[in-house]
């Protein structure tokens, strides 16, 4: 057991634990003032309130005491490409200039240039550099993070990434194997050798890994890809999610949720007349509009989604092109700025229902029996998402 004292205000969001995510406000943050946590062995929430209350016979362990700051659930971070080599800083000036992400694609930039410069990476050296990501993220309250592999285009490769997502400590991980990113060649080819031959040879070297990504866009693979591939992956058990109308409306949201799929990612270009069919499925709208900013795209229709009954979860989409940052503070003042996100919604969107987009239901709540990973700081919950550059103190307890 551990126990930690001296709690000025303890947001535990059980509120958002009690809606699932749903339409979250700021009376679900579940203050409690003066405040005592009990952690267990298994390093869940044993019980939470009042200092005062706390029975000292029932925990009569050491306690950590937290000198009057403030707490609340730690961030999950759901949708990370954060291991690869190289970068494509010059494809910044390209976009500025008016080059779009297919036309840099097609000219050998975007993912086929970090499939380049990944390939060249030893291991060791993929390590090194995204062990140094990991704890950049830990410095910004992330204890739940998901790393994609898909810079391989090979079987050789993407066993080589997620070798090194594998070896990263610091952080409870959640890998996910990007199956379908980009190729080189006759793409039917390649989607029948990836998922009859590279697919069950990752999942034998790599027993752990649970969950799968593809890529449906223009010039890179279609809704019938989609369909051979969940039928292909459902022989597995696998889990899976879909980047879905990125850069244009192919439906492939409403059809990934169709099929299941735990989270979609983007729904930028999402159709109002499909919202309503998505509120029948649990499948959550995983938004990253860093990526839109970079891309000078527009950003997807968060309000609308929240206010149909829709989970929305944030995260950073951080990849050495189209979103190089790792900052979730300037992820959710996207989110409030342009796509009229409450506060509320925003703690909800990278606690809760990030950690619900990972297919993990017992995190982004202090209540009993969830895990207790929590963020410490002497700031107020308003301090955050709201300054660009903001220099928020706060300290990571993971369990």
């Amino acid at each position: 057991m551990k126990i930690f004292t001296g709690i000025s205000k303890a947001y535990t969001f059980k509120g958002f634990a009690k809606k699932s995510g749903i339409r979250p406000d700021t009376s679900d943050f579940g203050l409690i003032k003066d405040a005592a946590l009990v952690v267990n062995k298994k390093g869940e929430v044993e019980w939470i309130g009042k200092e005062k209350n706390l029975n000292t016979k029932i925990y009569p362990f050491k306690t950590t005491h937290l000198k009057g700051q403030n707490i609340f659930p730690s961030f999950t971070e759901s949708h990370t490409h954060l291991v690869f080599g190289g970068d494509r800083k010059k494809e910044f000036e390209q976009k500025i200039n008016g080059k779009s992400y297919l036309e840099i694609q097609k000219s050998g930039g975007g993912i086929s240039k970090t499939v380049k410069d990944t390939k060249k990476e030893s291991i060791v050296q993929l390590i090194n550099i995204s062990q140094k990501r990991v704890t950049q993220f830990k410095k910004r309250g992330v204890s739940l993070l998901e790393i994609k592999s898909g810079y391989g285009q090979d079987l050789k490769t993407e066993m080589k990434q997620l070798k090194v997502i594998n070896s990263l400590k610091g952080l409870k991980i959640v890998p996910t194997y990007l199956a379908l990113h980009s190729f080189n060649g006759d793409k039917d080819t390649y989607v029948e050798k990836v998922l009859n031959k590279d697919l069950p040879k990752i999942l034998q070297e790599f027993k752990k890994l649970k969950r799968v990504d593809l890529f449906i866009e223009s010039s890179f693979f279609d809704l019938s890809d989609l369909k051979l591939f969940v039928n292909k992956i459902k022989t597995f058990g696998l889990d899976f999610c879909v980047h879905a109308d990125q850069l244009s409306s192919l439906g492939t949201s409403l059809k990934a949720a169709r099929l299941g799929a735990q989270s979609v990612e983007h729904s930028v270009f999402l159709k109002d007349k499909e919202l309503k069919e998505l509120s029948k499925f649990d499948t959550v709208m995983n938004l990253l509009p860093a990526a839109d900013f970079y891309l000078n795209s527009p950003y997807p229709k968060a309000r609308k989604m929240i206010d149909i009954g829709l989970k929305v979860s944030l995260a950073t989409d951080y990849n050495p092109g189209s979103s190089p940052t790792q900052d979730l503070n300037f992820v959710g003042l996207l989110a409030r700025r342009h796509m009229k996100m409450s506060l509320a919604e925003v703690f909800c969107a990278y606690t809760l229902n990030a950690s619900r987009a990972l297919g993990v239901f017992n995190k982004g709540a202090l209540v009993k029996s969830y895990c207790a990973d929590f963020v410490a700081t002497t700031h107020e919950l308003e301090d955050f998402f709201y300054e660009v550059g903001a220099d928020i103190d706060l300290k990571l307890y993971n369990f």
